[in-house]
Parts: structure tokens; sequence; C-alpha cells
């Protein structure tokens, strides 16, 4: 695979879709509350069957305060706790009046239930018939920002929660095995024990008998969007997958509201349709302007395909920026990828503008204009003289077979020679030759050697007043030109 050398590069995908917000928030009782008064109720009677209807002989059986504290370490009471018999029934005398959860589980082959919401208030309460279920499993993708082994994380309103522990973190993500088939309102994490501090990371966890939920690291956030690819021929038609793709996001005002978002963007985050987190780069963000151009790191762009598509999640208050340019770039083949984005006023500044691909390769400021506007956020202008410098250019800038340069360029006026866009100094490089047209060069092989190649394209104007996409693969044996 040939190395990348990118300036501006851009296959802009439109964002669709509608915004998601949560209209409630699970609360947490405070631990040993009594939710329940202190009348009793006589007695609790109920059955537990099988899903043949067969009685459940030695069932185990509990009521589940509804402010139970699941990672507090107490077990549930032993007078909410009973074992079925033989006719698969069983009985709670003076249980506390108030609201509770049922749980039970099958002596030996795991089938289990949990059912919630139940009233108890009456001098003698007959508990449903409880049929055990097979029950399902959930798997839940860390948030970022649990980075440090403690706390729990559980399911309100019941007595399953599991620690956070260093293998936990290690792995990424946390499966909630066995739990009962039912409807459970919300996942939360607390590194209190006393709940004082609840974060919730899902909601609405309907899990159906031997099913499975795979809860993405995101389902806590506010708000998310769906975000659409079109590689059909009604959009930007691709014939063949795409592998290693950084694709440009633009935001503006019209497609996205930047008020609901915590400060640069540091809440924003992307993931695939299965919940798995995507890396992406912030190229630039302007709140104030209502414009934000983002890259996201996608492993494949299905070809004709309108079907594909990944989502966008913001609104969580708290949580620390994660855009991260090398893990975008560099992860998919790219030796450099300069955004231009950082310009400052005045020249001579070193390592301003920021190779996004690695921690090397960042150039030296002589273009004595700031910020300028450019297809993707901000670009720079070069008078006469001025130019980006690389001062020691490692390998990586010097690939012994093939490199890919690529840049969004807008030249105005060039010398006699022609003028300079990208170069590894004689080895290669692109520039607009002076009859406006494309031109590249490689002198890798080596430079006296006879197969120095250079080639210009015909009939192209790179100087008409409009920005061009100018690309070229230069390999030992060929070169090719792309524009626009």
């Amino acid at each position: 695979m040939p190395a990348w050398i990118r300036l501006r590069m851009a296959l802009v995908c439109a964002v669709a879709g509608t915004l998601l917000s949560a209209c409630f928030e699970t609360r947490v009782a405070e631990p040993d509350k009594g939710g329940n008064s202190s009348e009793t109720v006589a007695l609790v009677g109920g059955k537990v069957v099988d899903e043949g209807g067969k009685s459940v002989s030695g069932a185990w059986v509990a009521l589940v305060p509804d402010d139970f504290n699941p990672v507090k370490g107490a077990a549930v009471p032993s007078g909410l706790i009973a074992i079925a018999d033989a006719k698969g029934e069983f009985t709670l005398s003076k249980v506390p009046k108030g609201r509770y959860g049922f749980e039970a589980k099958h002596p030996t082959d795991g089938t289990r239930l949990f059912s919630q919401g139940m009233d108890l208030k009456e001098t003698v309460e007959t508990i449903p018939v409880g049929t055990l279920r097979k029950p399902g499993r959930v798997r839940l993708r860390l948030p970022d920002y649990l980075k440090v082994a403690g706390g729990s994380i559980f399911l309100p309103h019941t007595r399953f929660a599991w620690p956070v522990t260093g293998t936990v973190l290690e792995h990424g993500y946390l499966d909630l095995d066995s739990l009962p088939a039912s409807t459970y309102a919300a996942l939360v994490f607390s590194r209190d024990t006393n709940l004082v501090a609840a974060d919730t990371l899902a909601r609405n966890l309907d899990l159906l008998p031997g099913g499975f939920i795979n809860v993405g690291v995101f389902e806590g956030w506010t708000y998310s969007k769906r975000i659409s690819l079109n590689t059909t021929a009604t959009g930007s038609f691709i014939g063949t997958p795409v592998y290693g793709f950084p694709l440009l996001v633009r935001l503006d005002g019209t497609n996205f509201d930047f008020a609901t978002v915590s400060g640069s963007g540091a809440d924003l985050r992307f993931s695939k349709p299965d919940g798995a987190p995507i890396a992406y780069q912030i190229d630039h963000w302007d709140a104030a302007g209502k414009d934000a151009a983002v890259w996201v790191s996608l492993d494949t762009v299905r070809a004709n395909d309108s079907a594909q598509y990944f989502r966008m999640h913001w609104g969580k208050a708290g949580v620390e920026d994660q855009s991260d340019g090398s893990a975008v770039f560099a992860g998919i083949g790219f030796a450099a990828a300069w955004h231009l984005e950082e310009s400052a006023a005045g020249t001579g500044i070193a390592g301003i503008y920021r190779n996004s691909a690695a921690n090397a390769d960042h150039g030296l400021d002589s273009s004595s204009t700031a910020d300028q506007v450019g297809v993707i956020g901000n670009g720079v202008f070069f008078r006469d003289g001025e130019y980006i410098r690389i001062p020691s250019a490692t390998s990586a800038l010097r690939p012994p077979k093939a490199i890919t340069l690529s840049a969004w360029v807008k030249p105005t006026a060039v010398d006699s020679s022609g003028g300079e866009i990208a170069s590894m100094g004689n080895d290669y490089g692109i520039r607009v030759a002076a009859n406006k047209e494309a031109y590249v060069f490689n002198f890798n092989n080596p430079r006296y050697d006879s197969t120095n190649m250079i080639a210009t394209t015909s009939g192209v104007d790179l100087m008409d007043g409009a920005w061009h996409h100018f690309a070229a693969i230069l390999q030992s044996t060929h070169m090719d030109i792309y524009v626009d």
C-alpha cells in the first residue's frame, strides 16, 4: 500500500436524520431509606412454574425492594426470601408494604424470572404465577471515560450489579450474563456505593428469553444522529469497496444545533451500527459561526450501497475530548495529514502546522497571513516566497516504493517556473505549471537516473478562480494525476 501525504482531501458526507433526545432521567433512590412503610402485609403468596406450566419445586424466590442498593454489598433481607414447596408455591409473612420486584430461579436448570413494579399494600397479597424462562445476556461496551478500576455497573431496582475491575477495563466491555428476561428501565454506573452520583449508560433494555443485547458505548449520550452513505449511482457512485477511508462530516446551522454540544465538541463521538466506537478528528470547529468539519475513520465504504450508516453522538457533560488525528489517519496508511488550521499572524513559528497522522513532521510557518477560508475549515494563503517547511523530514515521507500526494488548491498567480504545492525537496512533488496545468515529478529512482519522471495534464486550468482537488500517485514505474 502506498503511503499517503495529504494537505486537504475531502469526500463530504451529508448529515441526515433526526435528533433523538432522552426525555427522562432514571432516579436512583438513596440507600437504606425506607421506600417501604413500617406497616406490613400479613401474607404474600405465589407460585412458580416452568415454561410448560409445570410446578417448580425448590425454586428460590425473593422480593427486591424498589429502593434496594445492589452495589452496597448487603443482601436482600432474609424475610423477603423463600423456597417454593413441592407444588411450586411459597409464602412470605409480615412483608413491609411498598413497591417490589419479584425474582425467581430454578434450582438446577438456570431458568429465571424477574418482574418489577409490584405494589404490596393489602393485608393479603397474591403474586401472579411466575413463569421461569431462559435468561439472556447483555454486552456493554465501556464508555471512554471509564479508565480507572472502581465503582459498579448495576440495574436499578434489582439486585444485579457488576464491579468495574482492571480486567473489565482491559477488555473494553462487560458481559452481563444470565440475566432474567425482562424490561429494565436503565443501566447505570456509579463510583459511589451510596449512589449519590450515578451515570446512566443505557435506557429501556428489553431482554427476551435467550436473547442478547449489544449496548453501545454512547447509549447514555443525550443526542444521536444517523449519518447515511450513498455510493449508488444516485450518490457518490463507487464500483468497488474502499477500505480504510477518512470520511469528512460537515456540520452547519442547518443540520446541527451547536448549542447542544459541550465547548468545542468535547463530547462529540461516533459509532458503528453495533455500538463500537469509531476514531475521529475535529478538523475545524466554529460554534459561533455554526460551522464544523470532522474526519471519521471508516474501515470500509461499501460499493453501490445506500444502506450503510454510522452514528454521531453528543450531549454528555464532563467527558474529555477524544478527537485524535493519529487514530484516524495513521491507522489507514497516511504518512502525514496537514489540515492547515493552526495558522497565526507572523512567521517563524516552528511546528505550528501539525501532522495529524504522527507526532513528527510538523510544519514551520513561513506564511505571513493568519487563517484564510478554505474548502475544509481554514487554509493558508501563500505570497511569493512564502511556504510551510518540514525542517527535518522523517523516513515516513521518503517511502521506498510509492506515495500519494493530495491537496485542495486555489492558485491565483505563479511565476515563470510555476508554483509549488507540495514536494519533498527534489525527490517528488506536485506543482501548478506556468501554463496553469497540473504538474507532477518523481526523481526518486535515483535523481540522476534516466527513469526520472515528469507528467502534466492537458486542458486543465488550475487558476480559473475555483478550488480544485489535486492528487497524484507516484510509483517506481509510472505516475497518475487526478484533478477534481
